[in-house]
């Protein structure tokens, strides 16, 4: 400590006078700031690995559903809809996943990332449905694909999305964005 002569760490001076060093030591204060930083940068890493490399916005969503065991005139279903798609929606892009039969079952980020994103199919009770879907960046939008096969048959069907960015959504006062027509 300043003050304290003989009892700290000494270093000669000029002349060999003996003098007191003062040793900087970080602060408690500085201790938890260092602390709160890194909680910081490892909650926003965490956050932003978790995010779809996707913009929100309105999209124009053309949605493909192929069911190879039936007859050709029937195998083919297609969907298209202009509608807001808020941050973390971007799963809801396959409407089959609204249908009463899917009921109880949601696509949950894999973890696995590349240029895509990838979805498990999981469902409350397991013998529902299996599956797997991912979703990617393409020019002007997204691209993505969910593949399903039905629990207890021996049925399978994919959907293939389209969804093209065409702009920012409306806002109905606050309260429920609005699609804006490209």
């Amino acid at each position: 400590m300043p003050g304290s002569h003989g009892n700290g760490p000494q270093i000669s001076g000029q002349n060999g006078a003996k003098r007191d060093t003062l040793i900087a030591l970080p602060s408690r204060r500085t201790g938890c700031n260092v602390a709160l930083c890194l909680a910081a940068w490892f909650l926003f890493g965490a956050t932003a690995r978790g995010q779809a490399p996707f913009q929100p916005g309105t999209y124009e969503i053309v949605v493909e559903t192929v069911m190879p065991h039936l007859e050709e005139n029937l195998r083919y279903a297609t969907i298209r809809e202009v509608r807001c798609v808020r941050g973390g929606e971007f799963a809801s892009l396959f409407p089959i996943m609204k249908h009463d039969s899917m009921s109880g079952c949601v696509l949950r980020e894999s973890g696995d990332r590349d240029e895509s994103v990838r979805y498990r199919l999981t469902c409350l009770q397991p013998d529902v449905a299996s599956g797997s879907a991912w979703l990617r960046p393409a020019p002007g939008g997204i691209d993505g694909v969910l593949q399903v096969k039905m629990g207890g048959k021996n049925m399978t069907f994919e959907q293939r999305v389209r969804a093209a960015r065409r702009g920012d959504c409306q806002w109905n006062g606050g309260l429920r964005p609005l699609a804006r027509p490209g």
